[in-house]
């Protein structure tokens, strides 16, 4: 308390302005942070879209590879060819996918698990190409090569961010999307290429008939979990569910009917008869059908992060600027008061200062209605009273002055009348009269 009282006036106004700057600022800067985090999360989320899409790509290419591999080491020999346009293909999608996680910049621990799935695709190829594993090997490898990519993926989407989705319906666009979807193709991917190798053998074993039925059971309860995601997409969202609920309804048709067909000829068939071309070639439809699917969706995914990537960043642009002409308007305006009120404070004490020196001359400049100009006004009236006082007190002094001055002439007659009276010599009773 002793120093607020020794603090002068402006002192205890700066005082005060930065209490309240504080108490500004303390918002304001939870707010920007916010704002803040809320933009680099969704800059990073979009920015992780296309690596993720890349890698899908290189899934499905690696699925299409594995059922041609299982076909023709399952003695279906004349798809050599197109087995090995697909390798190339995968091998060039390859090289595009690594320039594109280098390109975006992954943490070294992604980067180490994308050599050893490098080292684990061609240590597969040479061993399918040279014939040296048998069907359900390459299936085998095929399948762990595809998990190592959708750990990858996983990776990516951490990464990224993209498993943090702070808004209800892109999150449930991007489990289904990039999760639930990506199981069920992969589990598609090993009901085609075990049918293509029962297929081409000619036989199926009583443990493969479980292996088919335990896939086709956990296809069926991927489908619904990704039909559910999507729901609550399309609920939460029109626009997604204007662009994606007809589609779902063509994938969900499509995936039933390669199940029906896995087990009409494999798991319920008593002799395999179906031409393996023509079950790879309806499997392939429907994972067609499925990565038809997944385009749009990523796209409508990719736009809706941009899009909430734009508005985060131009709603942090206008908070900003609002918060800081606010901030300057309310400074400048009490600035303006505090020096409006510091000038009558000004004026009040020396006026106040001139009034105890006995100087009653000084004008006093009474400026605006409030408060302190009422003071003004005040120590005005109070100046004014003691002139007209003063001016009481001299005219009264120059009165008595006056009356003094016409008293002192009667005064000095009669004195002299007096002293010559005493001068006068005193005769006695007895002396004679002349």
């Amino acid at each position: 308390m002793r120093m607020l009282e020794r603090l002068s006036l402006p002192g205890k106004f700066l005082l005060l302005a930065i209490l309240c700057l504080a108490l500004i600022a303390t918002p304001a800067s939870f707010y920007v942070l916010g704002a803040l985090s809320e933009n680099r999360q969704a800059e990073q989320e979009s920015r992780g879209v296309r690596p993720v899409q890349q890698l899908l790509k290189l899934v499905e290419l690696t699925q299409q590879h594995s059922v041609l591999s299982s076909a023709v080491l399952g003695s279906a020999r004349a798809l050599n060819g197109a087995r090995q346009s697909k390798q190339a293909e995968v091998e060039r999608e390859f090289e595009q996918t690594e320039r594109m996680l280098r390109e975006s910049q992954v943490p070294s621990s992604i980067l180490d698990s994308w050599e050893q799935v490098q080292h684990q695709w061609h240590d597969l190829v040479d061993q399918v190409s040279k014939a040296a594993v048998e069907g359900s090997q390459s299936l085998t490898l095929h399948t762990q090569l595809i998990t190592a990519y959708l750990q990858i993926e996983d990776s990516l989407l951490d990464h990224f961010e993209l498993s943090l989705d702070p808004v209800f319906e892109t999150y449930y666009l991007i489990t289904g999307t990039l999760v639930e979807l990506q199981r069920t193709s992969e589990l598609l991917g090993q009901l085609n290429s075990a049918g293509a190798l029962y297929l081409a053998r000619g036989s199926v074993e009583p443990e493969q008939h479980a292996v088919l039925g335990s896939l086709t059971t956990q296809t069926l309860s991927s489908l619904d979990k990704l039909d559910r995601a999507y729901t609550k997409v399309n609920a939460a969202s029109p626009q997604f569910d204007a662009l994606l609920r007809d589609p779902l309804a063509v994938l969900r048709t499509e995936i039933k009917r390669a199940l029906d067909l896995t087990d009409t000829h494999l798991i319920s068939a008593s002799e395999l008869s179906y031409p393996v071309a023509d079950y790879i070639a309806a499997y392939t439809q429907t994972v067609d059908a499925l990565f038809a699917f997944e385009q749009p969706a990523l796209s409508a995914l990719a736009e809706a992060l941009a899009t909430r990537r734009d508005n985060a960043r131009k709603a942090f642009i206008v908070m900003s600027a609002s918060l800081l002409v606010f901030v300057l308007a309310g400074a400048t305006l009490a600035t303006l008061v505090i020096l409006r009120l510091l000038k009558q404070l000004t004026i009040a004490l020396k006026a106040t200062e001139s009034i105890t020196a006995g100087d009653l001359s000084q004008s006093i400049d009474i400026l605006g209605m409030d408060e302190p100009a009422r003071l003004l006004q005040a120590l005005q009236r109070t100046q004014e009273g003691l002139r007209g006082t003063v001016r009481q007190i001299v005219n009264s002094a120059e009165r008595l002055a006056t009356t003094a001055g016409e008293l002192r002439v009667p005064s000095m007659d009669c004195n002299y009348k007096t002293v010559s009276l005493i001068k006068l010599p005193l005769r006695s009773p007895n002396s004679p009269r002349r």
